[in-house]
């Protein structure tokens, strides 16, 4: 099978029906265009397609070098377009497809269950390659390099799966200008979700997410991938290929900016530093928080007074579901005493009511749970804000401004005017929600000190405020 990825655009001729109607098949062009996030199959038909549900669901059909292709979520878009390109009467319709497959035939989305994904990230082979993820343990404070190929590396494993990062080592023929029998020109580095049963695709899709996520918290840069690779059977020897308009954000090849600014490397990761078993437990504890985290990342065209509103949104839900942090301004019994104090001397048409204005009446607002966090954080801080004063002003700031954004404020102007302090205070929520998040991952205050003076958003801040005039 030809190699496809999902930064090239193609286009495919040939066959195409329906799984349930194989006889009715039309002639048409399927195109693949990432620039614009588009796939879309323009078919021919010489009959107008009277059927009034207009989502498809599933097509298969074959292209002119024989691949087999399944696209599911079709829906027509627009047609019937008269055709003048064929000399009998034909209608033409344009249809959007949002998963493409590539290998086999499929008749449902039902159908789509795999033991096996290898996942190949944009960019992964020159990180891998450049920045010493193939170097030994440190000896007498020397490094030695390791000319022998890496073995594959298990990051996570359970009764269900496990995760491996696998390292494919091809190597050129002896040589006579080489010493060594063999020099290895190329590795390619991926990642294989393997299931002891067969898995359906959005299990692998939910946890392929989940490992993007955390490389991309592990090296502090968004990174997408190039194509999934994958086998129904473990032993199987024929692939699928997978192209989604989903996943098809980069319009170029990604190239990793600072080494520097990465939180962990391969070798933290393998030994056990950091843990994917515990990134797991914190989607548990903390699925909606860290989905709004990464939804705010990886997108870049927000206005910086609605990333301001979201970051604070995603720190509060952080702070909320923290174990370690005060969750309520008194001890709840004394609390819940209070309220049936209360509801017992008010008349009774508006206990309702007040119940619904006292549901969180015991939590603590947003300025102290800043306050908290950077007293939490206090040696981190300390030359941002080194006294209780500074902790209070910039956690009145956001607070005040949040209120003006988000509530009927009796401001007339809000207290951030400057598009460079929004940025500021971004930047500055951006660095404790990854300070929350490496609490949560069971990391102690020395680590988390040493690894957040690697954040760029951290880093932003300090230099600002030691260059202050």
């Amino acid at each position: 099978m030809k190699e496809y990825n999902i930064y090239t655009n193609y286009e495919f001729f040939g066959e195409w029906w329906q799984p349930n109607n194989k006889r009715n098949k039309f002639y048409g062009k399927l195109e693949y265009i990432t620039n614009d996030n588009l796939c879309r199959l323009t078919i021919i038909s010489k009959k107008i397609i009277t059927d009034p549900n207009y989502d498809l669901d599933c097509i298969n059909g074959i292209n002119s070098i024989g691949d087999k292709i399944t696209l599911f979520n079709c829906f027509i878009r627009s047609g019937p377009k008269s055709s003048h390109r064929l000399k009998s009467k034909s209608y033409e319709y344009e249809i959007s497809v949002d998963l493409l497959i590539i290998g086999k035939h499929y008749k449902s989305f039902d159908d789509l269950n795999f033991s096996k994904c290898y996942i190949y990230f944009s960019g992964y082979n020159d990180f891998i390659r450049k920045h010493g993820f193939n170097t030994k343990s440190f000896k007498d404070g020397k490094c030695q390099i390791s000319y022998e190929p890496v073995e594959d590396i298990c990051i996570f494993e359970n009764s269900n799966y496990k995760i491996n990062i696998c390292f494919e080592h091809k190597h050129n023929v002896t040589s006579p200008h080489f010493s060594c029998e063999n020099a290895y020109i190329k590795q390619d580095v991926c990642f294989c979700i393997s299931c002891k049963d067969k898995g359906e695709y959005t299990f692998f899709r939910e946890e392929y997410i989940k490992l993007k996520n955390f490389l991309t918290f592990c090296l502090n840069e968004t990174i997408y991938y190039d194509y999934l690779i994958f086998y129904e059977k473990n032993n199987d020897t024929e692939s699928l290929k997978l192209l989604s308009i989903y996943y098809a954000k980069k319009k170029y090849k990604q190239k990793f900016k600072n080494p520097l600014t990465k939180f962990f490397t391969l070798k933290d990761i393998e030994s056990g530093i950091i843990k994917y078993s515990s990134w797991l437990n914190l989607y548990k504890k903390q699925n909606t928080a860290i989905k709004k985290y990464f939804s705010i990342i990886g997108f870049e065209k927000y206005y910086v007074e609605d990333e301001f509103i979201l970051l604070v949104q995603c720190f509060e839900d952080f702070y909320r579901h923290t174990e370690s942090f005060t969750q309520f301004q008194d001890d709840e019994i004394i609390h819940d005493e209070r309220i049936t104090e209360i509801f017992e001397n008010i008349p009774e048409n508006h206990i309702t009511w007040l119940k619904k204005k006292l549901n969180f009446s015991n939590e603590i607002n947003l300025a102290k749970r800043l306050k908290n966090i950077l007293k939490e954080f206090l040696i981190l801080y300390s030359t941002l804000y080194s006294n209780k004063d500074k902790r209070k002003r910039i956690a009145s700031k956001i607070t005040n401004t949040r209120n003006y954004l988000i509530h009927a404020s009796t401001r007339k102007e809000p207290i951030i005017k400057m598009i460079v302090e929004y940025y500021d205070c971004n930047c500055l929520l951006k660095s404790i929600i990854k300070a929350i998040i490496l609490l949560n991952l069971g990391l102690n205050k020395e680590i988390i000190n040493d690894v957040m003076y690697r954040c760029p958003h951290f880093k932003r801040l300090l230099y600002f405020e030691r260059n202050k005039s």
